[in-house]
């Protein structure tokens, strides 16, 4: 004859099965609790570049899940905006305005927003991205500027022309959300822009010939 199965949740060995129950939900109960005291379960824990010094001057603070709101708030609103994540690292701006809020935690959050962007200079600097913008810009305006000119005149100026403006970049102090003008027109002359239009001149002129 067949035994019917034991239900699990009755007699001994179901009062064990809920006292483990009981003690994973109150687990993973502490653990909600302590992971939104660290920082609400912020969506930028893939890239957090907040040290763990830094973290833990946060978590000091007596609005510690405000100011990670913040953080996050300032993190989010440089991911956003397209020069603003072009030209800064928002995992560095990121830790410069985790450490402005530590420093300074009853301020409003803009106030620290705006000092923090006035001060830290050019740590934040994206050079990668700047070049990247910049030679992407830079092909299809040398082709219509340039009519007559190569594929590879091109690539090659214009791969010049954005390095140019990612070294000057990073030898700045300030932050920045694009590049003065002087600056790009020293990268155009460096980088042969007299050349391309000369050549582009020759060949429409050997073109317009006569035969």
């Amino acid at each position: 004859m067949k035994r019917e199965p034991r239900d699990v949740r009755t007699g001994n060995t179901g009062h064990q099965y809920l006292r483990v129950v009981e003690r994973l939900r109150l687990f993973l109960t502490a653990l909600f609790v302590a992971v939104v005291v660290n920082g609400e379960m912020a969506a930028h824990a893939n890239d957090d570049s907040i040290t763990p010094e830094v973290q833990a001057r946060i978590n000091a603070l007596p609005s510690s899940v405000q100011a990670m709101r913040d953080i996050d708030r300032v993190t989010g609103e440089c991911e956003r905006d397209f020069y603003m994540r072009t030209y800064q690292k928002c995992s560095c701006v990121r830790l410069q305005y985790a450490k402005a809020r530590a420093d300074d935690p009853h301020s409003n959050w803009d106030d620290v927003r705006r000092r923090m962007l006035l001060s830290f200079g050019g740590v934040c600097h994206n050079r990668a991205a700047v070049v990247s913008h910049k030679f992407d810009y830079c092909i299809p305006q040398t082709k219509k500027t340039y009519r007559l000119v190569t594929d590879e005149e091109v690539t090659d100026y214009c791969r010049c022309y954005a390095d140019n403006i990612g070294d000057r970049l990073m030898t700045s102090d300030k932050a920045m959300i694009n590049v003065p003008r002087d600056w790009m027109v020293s990268a155009r002359q460096k980088c042969g822009s007299a050349k391309l239009r000369k050549a582009s001149n020759d060949r429409s002129k050997k073109l317009n010939q006569k035969p």
